[in-house]
């Protein structure tokens, strides 16, 4: 296998001078060159990866190759990934420089790629591994515009190798053993989602990118009318329009949340146009909404339950009987659930973190000056933390027994969506 080489430049004498006159030793003149990982070539493909260290967040600076190259940041731990293109039957040079934030810059460091279908072919009959790059994925069918917060791209690609996003979004997934891949995106709204999805083998080797446009076209508009109320505008999927007005939320401090469980129909307002925000909500209320939050199947009806006080026939039971056997609530030890009873903040966050499947860990500290470590909701309320779902109160208190309010849940639900 043909190995990349590198030509350190040297400090011109005049640079050494000025050093010596300010009495610094030539290390410190310059930021220290970037490491770069051993690169294949040759290969054959239109575009490879070039891999390397340096200090954290310092930018890295390619020129070289047929077209321009966008900088890229080291991450927290100074690793940083360049993609360039390659040009065809020809050796491809580039020069890699670091700068750091006061735009001071290493030496330049010079990597070679041959491209070379020929050359790669020789190699790779010769033993030197994988030298060519995989065929672009295929996906399937796409919308060229839909109305939704997310969406989910299926394909193809080879086998075991990585499929990469570039584009408005950033993401990679291992491509499974039949060869297909399943990817979700999140959306920019009201917007072109412009997406470059490549393959990446185990060597290294880039595929061309497969690329692709969605418009996001929301169907729900949102204004606030002269009384200071909320009316939301959805289209429902056979064009019909209809008006939710939520009379309470205006400025509320949750009002973007509720606005967004409204709009997916996760949460209602009452019939009065309130929405309630500050109103506790009952353990049967936010069994309910937190299943349909996260997409569980409920069946219509159910023909027996687990919990002594709670009725088939009750609205709530499909979900409460769904809840228990997905062991999401246990209820209580004299087997009542207790549907009616306010659910309290540490209840809550209990059962929202088990019905996500969030993995769950016996914590070593807390903030929260009313969190027992002892306690059986600490590991939640500490996890829910970490993740950024919860905050707490500015007095430095979770509230683990306080009632949760109907704005707090949406916080909470919206937050964990964001991160599933």
């Amino acid at each position: 296998m043909k190995k990349s080489f590198f030509k350190w430049a040297s400090l011109s004498m005049a640079s050494l001078l000025i050093l010596a006159f300010l009495g610094l030793p030539a290390a410190l003149a310059a930021v220290a060159n970037p490491e770069i990982d051993e690169v294949l070539s040759p290969v054959d493909a239109t575009k490879a990866v070039i891999t390397g260290s340096t200090d954290p967040d310092y930018k890295i600076i390619v020129t070289g190759g047929p077209y321009e190259i966008a900088p890229v940041y080291a991450d927290e731990k100074g690793k940083f990934e360049i993609t360039v293109a390659l040009a065809q039957e020809s050796l491809n040079t580039f020069y890699i420089k670091a700068e750091n934030t006061s735009g001071e810059t290493s030496e330049l460091v010079e990597v070679s790629i041959m491209e070379s279908s020929e050359l790669a072919e020789e190699a790779e009959a010769s033993g030197g591994g994988d030298h060519t790059a995989p065929a672009a994925p295929i996906l399937d069918e796409t919308p060229e515009t839909l109305d939704a917060d997310e969406y989910i791209f299926n394909g193809t690609g080879e086998v075991g190798a990585t499929i990469r996003v570039s584009g408005d979004r950033e993401e990679e997934k291992k491509i499974s053993n039949d060869g297909t891949f399943e990817i979700k995106l999140t959306l920019d709204q009201n917007a072109k989602n412009n997406f470059s999805f490549t393959v990446v083998d185990g060597a290294g080797n880039v595929s061309p990118s497969t690329k692709v446009t969605l418009t996001e076209e929301s169907s729900t508009q949102v204004v606030v009318n002269e009384e200071g109320e909320i009316e939301i505008v959805l289209t429902d999927e056979d064009g019909n329009l209809e008006t939710i007005t939520l009379t309470d939320i205006y400025g509320h401090w949750a009002e973007n949340y509720i606005l967004e469980l409204v709009q997916n129909k996760v949460m209602q307002g009452y019939d009065d146009g309130t929405f309630r925000p500050d109103q506790s909500m009952n353990r049967a209320e936010f069994t309910k909404t937190v299943l349909e939050a996260l997409g569980y199947s409920i069946p219509d009806t159910i023909t027996s339950s687990d919990f002594s006080d709670v009725p088939v026939n009750e609205w709530y039971a499909p979900y409460t009987q769904t809840a228990k056997e997905r062991n999401i609530i246990a209820g209580y030890e004299d087997g009542t659930f207790r549907p009616n009873n306010n659910i309290t903040r540490a209840e809550a966050i209990k059962i929202l973190l088990q019905a996500a499947n969030i993995e769950i860990e016996i914590p070593a500290e807390t903030i929260f000056s009313d969190v027992d470590l002892n306690e059986w909701y600490a590991p939640y309320v500490v996890k829910a933390h970490s993740m950024g779902i919860v905050s707490g109160y500015d007095d430095g208190r979770f509230g683990v027994n306080d009632p949760i309010t109907r704005g707090q849940v949406t916080k909470i639900i919206v937050e964990l969506l964001k991160q599933l």
